[in-house]
């Protein structure tokens, strides 16, 4: 019997620290039929020098090298240049279990996409997760709502601690669904650019089969870009607000408009934790009480705050929306400030 050949894509940019393991987990894989796209994003570190060493050693792997555009782009490069049934997106910086192409490829049938679990590595410490924390029929799962509002991080959908579904990575892709429905990443997102990939995606398949095992290993950094102090995230809320609008408008269920004002919410709380409330954060404390206010006095987040689904959101969201209805911006700086600092003194106990 024919085995279908799975492209597996690596978006590197400066990931030499892990990249040997990542590539070495993939060439020691028990499914053999694999072709293996490392695209370097204009690394000024040794990664080409690794993905050059291994080109030469397996034939499976092709190796290209562009200018750096960032990491929608280096997937999409990837995808232009794949030539399996099957694609697999992999991090440079994360590592497969021997077995996971084998494992996704037993659950595919005739899905457009095949979801693993996954394995937590952080600090030296391996945390099994699953994608849906919470305990939901396998037919809601596979559903665009409920699909859609764990990749948008909601609790109340099955997101969980460590990641929601609308990652790439530890998922199959049929390459002629991507395709034929003309879906890449975004390219001038800064952040979320996988969970857009993704959302347009589930809006469009109910093809999705679970594949309930771990079968990859996220690595989780403190140096990660989700975690970086970020001046400039009212931006990006505006540029993920922008990608998920086109959804919005094209699905009419309340409920995904539900869920659209709940991201919009949880995106200013991350601005908070990211800007004002982030320890690198170079603005004096009146500087951060205002900036935080000014974030919710304007009309169209006012709105948002007033009138979004509060059970949505997780007790400890519920607690920060409570006082920023009620105007207490003061107390919602000196939460983040403690968690920030209580953080830090965790990581160093720990070091």
């Amino acid at each position: 019997m024919r085995q279908n050949l799975i492209s597996v894509i690596v978006p590197i940019y400066n990931m030499e620290r892990y990249l040997e393991q990542c590539i070495q987990s993939l060439l020691n894989q028990d499914y053999k039929n694999i072709e293996i796209l490392l695209i370097n994003d204009g690394s000024n570190d040794n990664s080409a020098a690794i993905c050059r060493k291994y080109s030469k050693k397996d034939r499976r792997i092709i190796y290209i090298e562009q200018e750096n555009q960032g990491v929608s782009a280096a997937r999409n490069t990837g995808i232009c240049h794949s030539s399996g049934e099957w694609i697999s997106f992999v991090d440079g910086d994360d590592w497969a279990t021997l077995d996971m192409l084998s494992s996704l490829l037993r659950c595919a049938e005739d899905k457009d996409v095949i979801i693993g679990d996954a394995y937590a590595a952080k600090n030296g410490k391996i945390d099994k997760f699953s994608f849906f924390t919470i305990d939901i029929a396998e037919s809601q799962k596979r559903s665009p709502l409920y699909l859609i509002g764990n990749a948008l991080g909601c609790t109340s959908y099955g997101a969980g601690k460590y990641s929601n579904v609308g990652v790439p990575w530890a998922k199959l892709y049929r390459r002629e669904f991507l395709v034929r429905n003309h879906i890449e990443f975004p390219v001038g997102v800064r952040r979320m650019q996988d969970m857009l990939f993704n959302i347009n995606i589930f809006s469009k398949t109910q093809r999705v089969n679970f594949c309930n095992r771990p079968i990859y290993y996220y690595r989780i950094t403190d140096n990660s870009v989700c975690r970086r102090y970020d001046s400039q995230y009212d931006e990006v809320i505006q540029q993920i607000l922008l990608g998920l609008r086109d959804l919005v408008e094209s699905n009419k269920d309340p409920e995904i408009q539900k869920l659209y004002d709940f991201k919009r919410v949880q995106l200013l709380l991350e601005n908070i934790a990211l800007h004002y409330g982030h320890p690198k954060c170079p603005l004096a404390y009146k500087e951060k009480r205002k900036g935080i206010k000014q974030i919710f006095d304007l009309s169209v987040n006012r709105n948002a705050l007033e009138t979004c689904e509060k059970s949505l959101f997780s007790r400890k969201q519920k607690i920060i929306l409570g006082l920023l209805l009620n105007h207490r911006y003061a107390v919602v700086y000196q939460i983040y400030h403690l968690r920030n600092m209580v953080q830090k003194f965790l990581k160093n106990v720990d070091m």
